[in-house]
């Protein structure tokens, strides 16, 4: 940083220099007739205009070098800091909303810092040297030129606060509009289903629309910005030529030094014009930092304490105490929940929707922390002990479970990174995943497209099984994982969650109640309440919620 600054500065500093050697050139070699000192400052101007490029070279290309890595680093920091987020957040936000905070507020940033901080230090540094040597060559030209600078910055100031403003509207505009295209694109299928190509269209062009206004309303502001510093400049140059012209007539100026000060002039345009661009582009990267550091300081709602400690292994003893949690305060979601699961058992929790099921299991991640009560794994109170400790002891498989567009090997070995091409290949097999890998184009090495688009239903569910064997996890969270299949699909993945089921601590989140009749005991929750507890023989024989729910599925079915 510091050689590109160097370059910046001596870049300039020839810039300055060589309207003061054409002075010279002008009223000492020219009128004098000296032949060697023409050469002499002819051979100097090509020096100074070789090492001139030199250092812009270094200057162009450091400083937006380092620029770059200066943005690298902010995108980084703050996708490294959305992956810690607690999920309150991600429910309170649009997913389009926040790529746009990495993506085009992040972009936006580049430009101050590769492009705006080098033009201020340039201009500025050209600016104080040329009013320096106007003032040196005749203080009274030099004085019209300073009158007009605070008419300038005025109208910089006024007009860039405007700019701020309507920066960051543009900002939030392009936010909604990569959330609108986001949702779309990822809900296509029921976008053309129900034939809403049109209303989709609609909202969009609203949404662009709307940002074309402001970008109008923002060009017009700069255009009006820089027609404002040529008139003043017009202004300027006009008085210095005529007050300058009359001073040569009297003896008291050369022609030299007028046509150094009218150069210093012209020097000085550009780079007032350069720093009222940059200001203007200045309020418009404020205006997205403001909205990335208002990200940044977004705490996780969910962090470890102070004094948490790694979980030890252990058996997988799953215990809530009273627990009650609201995801707003004056509306609770789950009541005073008590129950216990050991290793070897199958607990089916069971419950209309909006009873509490989901809620139930994102507080045992601990994707949110329970209002009241408390949560135990093995013992220890969840909240006292390392998040990553925790995890690494839990796997979901999920009805719709989430693939990446990468290979099969990197999808199935995502939980465990460390894990060998054998240790792969064998979870595959035991989630009847293998044989059907070996089909594929490429097998194991095999892109499977975004969110698994490539495979069947029943394909992803086995590749799912396959990532969550592997990570061999004491706990196991299933989220009804046959429900949508097909029979042979269902057949193969259901042997396979048999498998990982095996000496574990199982939780499942039943839908359809006929593939939780064996369960060792389901859970049966009504309005954010357990309301019976038993199995499957004895729930029905007391013909009381669950007896209902199932006798309603058994006439749907």
């Amino acid at each position: 940083m510091l050689v590109g600054i160097i370059c910046t500065i001596l870049v300039s500093a020839f810039q300055i220099i060589i309207p003061w050697i054409i002075k010279y050139l002008i009223d000492s070699t020219i009128s004098t007739k000296d032949f060697y000192a023409l050469n002499l400052l002819a051979v100097l101007l090509i020096i100074l205009y070789i090492l001139q490029s030199i250092f812009s070279y270094g200057q162009n290309y450091l400083i937006p070098c380092i620029g770059q890595k200066v943005i690298r680093d902010i995108r980084e920091q703050v996708y490294s800091h959305l992956q810690r987020l607690s999920l309150r957040f991600y429910t309170e936000r649009k997913t389009g909303e926040i790529m746009s905070n990495v993506l085009n507020d992040v972009n936006v940033l580049r430009s101050l810092i590769i492009y705006d901080i080098r033009d201020i230090l340039v201009s500025s540094i050209i600016l104080v040297g040329s009013i320096f040597f106007m003032f040196y060559i005749h203080w009274k030209l030099g004085l019209i030129i300073i009158l007009l600078f605070p008419l300038i910055a005025t109208g910089i100031r006024q007009l860039g606060k405007k700019v701020r403003d309507i920066s960051k509207i543009l900002q939030e505009n392009m936010a909604e509009m990569s959330a609108t295209i986001q949702e779309s694109i990822s809900s296509i299928r029921v976008v053309q289903t129900f034939k809403m190509e049109d209303l989709e269209t609609e909202r969009f062009k609203q949404i662009n629309l709307e940002t074309l206004r402001m970008t109008f309303k923002q060009i017009k502001l700069k255009a009006f910005l820089d027609s404002l510093l040529r008139i003043l400049s017009g202004l300027s140059l006009i008085a210095v030529l005529w007050y300058g012209s009359y001073e040569v007539m009297n003896n008291r100026l050369t022609i030299g030094e007028l046509f150094a000060f009218l150069t210093y002039i012209g020097m000085i345009i550009q780079p007032a014009n350069k720093i009222s661009n940059a200001y203007t582009s200045m309020q418009e990267a404020f205006a997205a930092a403001d909205r990335i550091f208002n990200l940044l300081n977004i705490e996780p709602e969910i962090k470890d304490d102070i004094d948490a400690i790694e979980l030890p292994s252990g058996e997988g003893i799953i215990r809530f105490e009273n627990v009650t949690f609201g995801y707003q305060k004056d509306r609770l979601i789950l009541k005073n929940i008590s129950f216990e699961a050991k290793p070897g058992e199958i607990v089916a929790l069971v419950g209309p929707s909006g009873s509490g099921k989901t809620t139930l299991v994102n507080l045992l991640v601990r994707f949110y922390d329970p209002t009241g009560g408390r949560i135990t794994f093995d013992g220890y109170d969840i909240k006292k002990v390392k998040l990553s400790s925790l995890r690494e002891k839990l796997s979901l498989v999920l009805q719709e479970n989430i693939l990446f567009s990468s290979t099969v090997a990197e999808n199935i070995g995502y939980g465990r990174l460390d894990a060998t091409m054998d240790e792969i290949i064998e979870a595959a097999k035991l989630a009847n995943a293998h044989d059907f890998i070996k089909e594929l184009p490429d097998g194991y090495q095999t892109k499977i497209g975004e969110r698994g688009i490539k495979l069947s239903g029943g394909q992803q569910q086995r590749i799912a099984i396959a990532r969550a064997i592997l990570r061999n996890p004491r706990v196991l969270i299933l989220d009804e994982a046959t429900s949508s299949l097909d029979t042979e699909s269902e057949r193969l993945v259901k042997e396979a969650l048999d498998r990982l089921m095996k000496d574990r601590t199982t939780l499942i989140i039943a839908h359809r109640l006929s593939t939780i009749i064996n369960v060792t005991k389901i859970i049966v929750l009504d309005k954010g309440n357990i309301v019976e507890v038993g199995t499957h023989k004895e729930l029905i024989s007391k013909g009381g919620l669950y007896s209902k729910l199932y006798e309603i599925q058994f006439k749907v079915y």
